[in-house]
């Protein structure tokens, strides 16, 4: 940064230089008079105790040293009285509020997405017997598999369509086939099929 366009106390130099002799002078001037007053010997302890003033009124006065200081004094007790200690319980209070908002959040994000449905139908086409029609008339979705309990239906193979399944259209319907054959059990008890 160019010092030049500051005033001279503040260009850091000059405050340097003027804050040390300040502060020498002060330090050294202040117990020597009260030395030559009193006539008595003081105590080094006085020393250190008009340095010590000295310099606070020196940072005060100063303003490069008022920024440098105090500023970062502000900072830092801003900082120490931001510090909350907590016990065990309250973390784990904490930690469990945090993760049921989130939980929350989910939930509430798995709501508001649009769902496909899901529809079988089973009628024979194409000229041949025990075809079935997935039917989407919901949310497009990509790569659908479909799945049973090979006790109540049987699949001709595995069940899958790569790509976009479904139509976002209001009122569309997407639908394809695939083969199999409801068993005996699955005739009396029904077939459950799961599209993931």
């Amino acid at each position: 940064m160019n010092d030049s366009r500051l005033a001279w106390y503040d260009r850091t130099l000059n405050a340097t230089v003027v804050g040390g002799v300040v502060v020498f002078a002060v330090t050294w001037f202040v117990p020597w008079a009260i030395s030559e007053a009193t006539k008595a010997k003081a105590p080094a302890w006085a020393y250190l105790v008009v340095a010590g003033v000295a310099l606070i009124v020196a940072s005060l006065v100063v303003p490069p040293w008022r920024r440098l200081i105090w500023n970062n004094v502000a900072k830092d007790v801003k900082w120490f009285f931001a510090i909350r200690p907590i016990t065990r319980r309250k973390k784990e209070l904490l930690e469990q509020a945090g993760y049921d908002r989130r939980s929350g959040e989910v939930a509430a994000e798995r709501t508001s997405v649009p769902q496909p449905s899901w529809r079988i139908d089973a009628r024979d086409a194409f000229g041949e017997r025990n075809v079935h029609w997935l039917n989407n008339q919901g949310y497009a979705v990509t790569d659908v598999a479909l799945s049973c309990n090979p006790e109540f239906f049987a699949l001709d193979g595995d069940v899958f369509w790569k790509g976009t399944f479904g139509s976002d259209s209001s009122g569309g319907s997407i639908g394809s086939w695939f083969k199999g054959v409801t068993t005996e059990r699955g005739r009396t008890e029904g077939v459950t099929f799961g599209v993931t």
